[in-house]
Parts: C-alpha cells; structure tokens; sequence
C-alpha cells in the first residue's frame, strides 16, 4: 500500500488538472469551427438578429408614430402580414393589396414590409437543415390519399408481398393507426392487363412505396397536435404586435430594445434548460411523455403570459385616465417600461418551451429526412397564426380605436386568455394519444436521436 504523502497528493491533482485541461480542449475541438468561411456566416447570423430586433420586432411602433400616423388595427395588420409571409414563404412573396386613394408613403411602406419578410423568409430559410421541402412532402401526402381513395373497393392488405417496396415485410404498416388502415391500400399491387408492372402503376399515380404511405400516415397523425399551435401562434403573434406598442410612451421611452433582448435570451434559457434536464434526469424509456409535457408547460406559460399582460394593461389604462394622456401620444406615461418585462420574460420562455419542444418532438415521430419538412409546417401553422389574428382584431375590433391609449387592449387579452385555457385542455386531451406508447414498429423504423442532441444546439462559429 503507497503511503500518502503530500508529494502523491499535489501529483494526483496536477493529474487531474491535466485530465480536465485534455477534456476542454477536445470540447472546444468538438463545438467550435476554425475555419475562414465562417465569418460571412457568424456576419449573416448577427446582422439578421440585429434587423429581427432592432426593426421587424418593433415594426407596429414605427408605422403608429409621426409622420406615418397609422391607426392601431392598420399597423396590426401591416405587422401581422409580414409574420405570415415570412413564416410562409420558401424564397419569393406576392401579396395583391389595393387600396383606394392609397398614399405614396403608405405604398412605400407596405413594399418595405414584403421586402422585411422576404428576407426575414430567406435566412431562415438558408441557416435550415437541408431536406425535403414541405411542398414536395405536402404533394406526397396528396399522392397517398389519391391513390388510396382509387383502390377503395379492395380489402386492406393480408400479405407483405402485396405492398410495394415493403422491406420490412409488414402487413399493417407503422403508424399503426386505425383510423388510417385504409391508406395502406395506397401500397397494393394491382393484378391488371392494363398496367403491367408496379413501375408503371407507380407512373400513373396508382401505387405508391410503402416509405411513401408511412410518411403519410406519420404527417396526419400529426395534425392534431398542428391545430394547438394556430391558437399558440395566436398568442406569439399578438405579443409581437401589441407589445412593443404598449411600451412605446412608457418610461424611459426607446428601452424596449432591452425587454426584445430578455424574450431572446428567455427563450435561449427554457430551450437550454429543458434540453438539459430531459438528457440528463429523464430516462429513454419516457422521454416522448416527457417532450410532451414540455410542450404542455410552454402551454400554460402562454395562458399566464395572457394574464399578465392583461392586468399590466389595465394598470397601464388606468394611470393614462388619470393623467389625462387619452388623447396625448406624444407625452410619456408615468409608469417603468419594465412592467412590461414579465410578459416579454414568459413569451420568450413560453416560445422556448413549446414552440422549440415541439420540432424535438418530431423528430422523434419522423425518419431523419423529413426533419425540416415537418419545422416547415410547424412554421407554416405559426405564420399562418399570424393571419388568424388579423382576423381575429378585425372581429374584435369594436375594442380598437385609432391610438392604443384610446382602445380596449386589456379586453382583448383578456378574451386571448381564455381561448389560451381552452387550447391548453384540448391539447392535454389530445396528448394522451401520442403517450399510449401503441406504435411498436417505431424504434424499428424512426431513428432515435443521441445524447449530443442538446450539444448540437450550442456549437459556436468562429474564424
């Protein structure tokens, strides 16, 4: 037995010191980029997020100010129009807007919008994964239907080599969702003296490859879960519009740079921390629930974020009634800007949880291919939120008048938090059924993803 003296302890801990030395350095071997390229690319990223909160963000309190002088639903709807083009546009935009009588400036300012969301579009598009485009999946779930639809009359498959291009020689194929049996009859090869081989059945749309209708059946069983996010892009998008508003004569008045910062830097924390303690605390075997109650907490968070808003907008109205600022928009109210910070902290922890929980979520659901197709259409379904809630001032607008100072936004948070409340049960109850952990084939078919995953979202580029 080696005796321990002090020499043998200060050589095991520079031992040790060294072992961590070695285990820094091959981490920052693994997650930084040493390379010249990646300048133009750390400049991109930085001048995107620059325009993201230092114009797009703060658009709605541009168009309502001096000389633009555009009235609340108007800028709401200007704003809520870029969101949705460029959540929902691949690389080009066309938007059909007359207006009668319409002023230089305003045609102007509606060009500058389009072009905002273009190239909002475009980045978001270039720093994407590559993979299928959502049109082409779209158009392979359309396929499907079509040519299950035509063989309708046959009886749902009883052998594996009835299928085409079955490898894994499965008769009910994965997801095996009753509901959608009747989409494998997609896959059958038709005995006929017209179209001899399954090549040319394939060619004239009748057939289609087994990988093909799983993908479909995989998309539609997703649809569900899609439609809890128009309600919850609902909420992002009337947080990115009416916020800043709401901030725009309070004191000290041009700080709501700093309240855009902290919903980044919140939703950076949530989407880290939840990363996090999912790799490390939860168990492979419960993982799915527990992404699911993920997306469940950025639910509720969305529902809070309502009512906070809601009261810190009363609070707002009743000092403005008392200082007698109704008709006054250019004197800055008496009251901190960051009261405003509780709700700007919740939307970005509720974006972090939910809206970033639920591409994890996918792509556990789909093959490794079709993980930027399906965040397309989750994008997709929260820019066209942003439609949806132009719809939804206009309905509403009754609480509106030209100046937010003279409207009734508290009322219409208030209505946003129950709709918020009844998303969150509807969600709850449609989440039981992506739990019942009845789809067997999956671990076969869809590859599960490792434990860099959360690693992968930190890596840094530098030159």
């Amino acid at each position: 037995m080696i005796p321990i003296t002090v020499p043998y302890l200060k050589l095991h801990s520079s031992f040790r010191a060294i072992i961590r030395k070695l285990r820094f350095i091959s981490w920052i071997s693994y997650n930084i980029c040493f390379c010249k390229a990646a300048l133009i690319l750390l400049g991109l990223i930085f001048s995107h997020k620059l325009v993201d909160i230092a114009v797009v963000a703060v658009l709605i309190t541009y168009l309502t100010d001096y000389p633009r002088n555009y009235n609340v639903v108007e800028a709401a709807r200007l704003v809520n129009l870029q969101e949705g083009i460029s959540a929902s546009t691949n690389n080009k935009a066309t938007v059909a807007f007359e207006e009668a009588a319409s002023p230089l400036l305003k045609r102007l300012i509606l060009i500058g919008v389009v072009l905002l969301a273009v190239g909002k579009a475009g980045m978001q598009h270039f720093l994407e994964i590559t993979g299928p485009a959502a049109g082409s999946s779209l158009a392979v779930v359309f396929r499907v239907v079509k040519a299950a639809l035509s063989k309708r009359h046959l009886n749902n498959p009883y052998s594996s080599n009835q299928l085409y291009r079955n490898d894994q020689n499965q008769v009910h194929l994965f997801p095996q969702v009753k509901f959608f049996r009747w989409l494998d009859k997609a896959a059958i090869i038709e005995p006929s003296t017209t179209l001899i081989s399954p090549e040319e059945q394939e060619k004239a749309g009748r057939l289609c490859t087994v990988a093909q209708v799983r993908d479909t059946k995989l998309m539609l069983k997703m649809v569900p879960i899609w439609t809890t996010f128009v309600v919850f892009g609902l909420i992002v998008s009337t947080g990115q519009t009416f916020f800043p508003e709401q901030g725009n004569q309070l004191n000290p008045k041009g700080f709501i740079t700093y309240l855009l910062v902290i919903q980044h830097l919140s939703r950076v924390f949530g989407n880290f921390l939840c990363n996090r303690l999912l790799s490390k605390w939860v168990p492979e075997a419960k993982q799915k629930g527990a992404k699911i109650v993920r997306i469940w907490a950025g639910m509720v968070l969305s529902t809070i974020c309502c009512a906070v808003a809601w009261r810190v907008e009363v609070h707002r109205l009743i000092i403005i009634n008392n200082k007698g600022l109704l008709d006054n928009t250019d004197e800055v109210i008496p009251m901190s800007i960051f009261w405003l910070a509780p709700q700007f902290c919740l939307l970005g922890l509720m974006k972090g949880l939910a809206r970033d929980g639920i591409n994890k979520f996918l792509d556990d659901q789909f093959p490794e291919p079709m993980h930027s197709c399906v965040s397309a259409i989750t994008e997709l379904v929260t820019g066209f939120a942003s439609f949806v809630n132009i719809v939804s001032v206009y309905f509403n607008k009754s609480l509106f008048a030209d100046t937010l100072n003279s409207s009734r936004l508290d009322e219409y948070y208030k209505m946003l938090t129950i709709v918020s409340f009844i998303n969150i049960c509807y969600f709850w109850w449609i989440s039981t059924f992506y739990t019942r952990g009845d789809d067997t084939a999956e671990a076969d078919v869809i590859p599960q993803a490792t434990g860099r995953e959360e690693e992968e979202d930190f890596k840094v580029i530098v030159v």
